[in-house]
């Protein structure tokens, strides 16, 4: 991999992280907020290769929290948007049955509209100006055949990581941690690729990878969905002396089982991706 090539990489990262903060900042966009933080999590992963391979000394904790609190705050933005989304569904499929959790759903987005922009300089731009100098400089002194091997290292480690949530494919928490994996590899097999000079690279076929990120992120977004609908469900009924509501009740249950039926068969899907994934890893040592 060409360290030449990796800092343009990087240059861009962060002029293009900027350029979308600023439209999520205007505009809070459904699409604007999820390409930034889509942005900030190619970043981290540029961060966590460097901070592993040891090529970049500095700390960097400042900024990483900073940048980490102002993705939790626009994520917060970004699941509520998702929920309205996924209840305009359950709408149109079910009838308008929920318009005391749509009003309370609308109320929500309005406030975490708001606190997105009253936080909107709590982006660390300074910090990052001072990081992407140090992280630059260090790039710059490795040489090309090191940054390979490297990076070798990086993706093999997160196959093996893959391979061994398989084993507990049927837990929420592997799942989860397969669902981050598979993105975390995916954004750095796209950077490996286009920062490598060398005619030798095998080229990835990323149709299989993306196909298991829409199967766990469909079944994320319900997951989500279902367990905000439950605390807003506990909530009406402690207001409302225990009463019951058989219209929610159908509906938690409802897109549970959706959420479910998303992961039916992500056993052999997943197995499939592994094995493609170890074959490419092959070409690659």
């Amino acid at each position: 991999m060409n360290p030449d090539l990796l800092s343009t990489y990087i240059r861009r990262l962060y002029n293009e992280l900027q350029t979308l903060n600023d439209l999520a900042v205007k505009t809070a966009d459904v699409e604007a907020v999820h390409d930034m933080r889509v942005q900030i999590k190619r970043l981290n992963c540029v961060y966590t290769f460097l901070d592993e391979s040891k090529i970049n000394g500095i700390k960097r904790l400042e900024y990483y929290e900073k940048l980490k609190a102002y993705f939790k705050i626009a994520g917060n933005l970004r699941d509520i948007q998702l929920h309205r989304s996924l209840l305009q569904e359950y709408k149109d499929q079910n009838g308008d049955l929920y318009q005391d959790y749509d009003k309370y759903i609308t109320a929500l987005e309005g406030d975490a509209r708001d606190y997105f922009h009253r936080n909107r300089d709590s982006f660390p731009i300074r910090e990052q100006k001072t990081i992407s100098s140090s992280i630059l400089n260090s790039v710059k002194k490795i040489s090309p055949s090191e940054l390979y091997k490297l990076s070798v290292v990086f993706i093999s480690d997160r196959i093996r990581k893959i391979e061994s949530y398989y084993l507990h494919y049927e837990t929420e928490e592997y799942l989860h941690k397969t669902r981050q994996t598979i993105k975390e590899l995916r954004y750095f097999l796209e950077l490996f690729i286009e920062c490598s000079d060398n005619t030798g690279t095998p080229i990835i076929k990323f149709e299989e990878i993306k196909q298991v990120e829409e199967i766990l992120g469909g079944w994320n977004d319900k997951q989500v969905f279902c367990e905000d609908l439950k605390r807003y469900y506990k909530n009406y009924r402690i207001l409302h002396g225990g009463n019951t509501l058989p219209v929610y009740e159908n509906l938690i249950l409802q897109v549970s089982e959706d959420a479910s039926r998303e992961i039916v068969d992500i056993q052999p899907v997943l197995l499939s991706l592994i094995s493609y994934l170890s074959l490419s890893l092959l070409r690659l040592k």
